[in-house]
């Protein structure tokens, strides 16, 4: 069962936004786009760790700068 990560894009929201597309061509998925309170919701066929830790790789992967952008929530 697909376990839902809520991603809040902080800061720069430019930035934030292209993190986000970065984020989504790295885990193959077509896009991620915050609301507009700021949150995305990831769902991935993992359990919750195992989920946070793909997302918190694939970001470090994309970007050096993420965590100044994108906190988890």
């Amino acid at each position: 069962m697909p376990h839902s990560i809520s991603v809040l894009a902080i800061e720069n929201r430019a930035r934030a936004s292209e993190i986000l597309a970065a984020l989504a061509k790295h885990l193959g998925v077509t896009a991620i786009q915050p609301d507009d309170a700021g949150f995305v919701q990831l769902w991935l066929p993992l359990d919750g760790s195992a989920a946070h830790d793909k997302i918190i790789a694939a970001l470090d992967t994309t970007a050096d700068d993420w965590r100044e952008h994108i906190e988890f929530s």
